[in-house]
């Protein structure tokens, strides 16, 4: 099981979300715990209402079996902000280290040089250098999560 989410399970609701899901996970490189990507297979036929997808164990199953093994389930569109927030601790960031950045969850990210963290502004907590002061609302470590920025633009 991955050592940074040990008890992390997303909840898909139907089984388009459950692709659009899995489709995600894969341009994040989350991949089955075996390290192959996900492609149709048999594990589709096990898909159901009520079903969890734990992404670190590659397997679907019901929602009760994870509780009872102590699993926090999550929305499935909650579920990557929950990976960053886990792998990632905003205390540990200094000044000039390379980030990503944007103003919501709909916008892409951008590549910033960190400046500080404002908690008196919960709604843009984030401050960096470059661009030039600018506040945004999430921040995650350059350094891999690469694959998020847009290098064309």
């Amino acid at each position: 099981m991955n050592e940074r989410n040990p008890k992390l399970v997303a909840s898909c609701r139907s089984l388009y979300e459950a692709k659009l899901f899995l489709k995600k996970c894969d341009d994040l490189g989350y991949h089955w715990k075996d390290g192959t990507k996900y492609s149709g297979n048999e594990y589709w036929h096990l898909y159901k209402e009520c079903t969890c997808y734990n992404i670190f164990e590659g397997t679907f199953g019901d929602i009760e079996n994870y509780i009872e093994k102590g699993y926090d389930i999550v929305d499935c569109k909650k579920f990557f902000k929950k990976i960053f927030l886990q792998q990632f601790a905003v205390d540990k960031l200094q000044k000039f280290e390379e980030v990503l950045v944007r103003k919501s969850r709909h916008s892409k990210w951008q590549y910033g040089i960190f400046e500080k963290c404002d908690r008196n502004n919960p709604k843009y907590p984030f401050m960096t250098l470059v661009p030039h002061h600018q506040t945004w609302a999430e921040c995650i470590p350059f350094d891999g999560n690469e694959n998020l920025f847009d290098f064309s633009v």
